[in-house]
């Protein structure tokens, strides 16, 4: 410190390279949205860009038990607040999905995983246009809470039932 009790230079530049910004949108998912890739239930390659509608991701896994509504859910969009064609179940591998997904649109990727930051299935991020982060995420308890959190985004709230710690 200086005699006027003022940083010096040296010593202002210390404590703002350690600082952390204040998040201004709390309760909002920092997770940033990213074009998927994996592959499809046929073997092939599949490159899925963000595009101009809302995409629905719903983390599945055929050993989740917690899971079977939302399979079911999936082959009819309106019964998760989507519209048709919006929907895409992620999934780690694709051991005992086809059974399970019911003509829904499947990507087996890992990596889908680690980009959107999910621990363990059932969990559902939402990807809406203009948005550098997802919309809205959690724990998919059920097709009716999906449904809810998904309404609420697409009218443009934005907050997450249980923010992430880690921002």
């Amino acid at each position: 410190m200086t005699e006027s009790a003022r940083l010096s230079p040296e010593e202002a530049a210390a404590v703002l390279e350690r600082s952390r910004p204040i998040p201004t949108l709390r309760g909002t998912s920092p997770v940033e949205a990213v074009d998927l890739e994996g592959e499809g239930l046929d073997g092939f390659h599949v490159n899925r860009p963000l595009g101009t509608a809302a995409l629905l991701l719903l983390f599945l896994s055929a050993d989740c038990v917690g899971c079977d509504e939302l399979f079911d859910a999936a082959a009819t969009p309106p019964l998760l607040g989507i519209d048709d064609g919006d929907v895409l179940i992620v999934v780690r591998e694709g051991d005992g999905i086809v059974e399970r997904s019911l003509g829904a649109e499947v990507l087996i990727s890992p990596s889908a995983f680690s980009d959107y930051r999910v621990q363990g299935t059932p969990f559902f991020s939402l990807v809406v246009p203009g948005r550098t982060t997802v919309a809205t995420e959690g724990v998919a308890w059920g097709a009716s809470g999906v449904k809810d959190a998904v309404e609420r985004a697409l009218h443009g709230d934005f907050r997450v039932d249980v923010p992430r710690l880690e921002g």
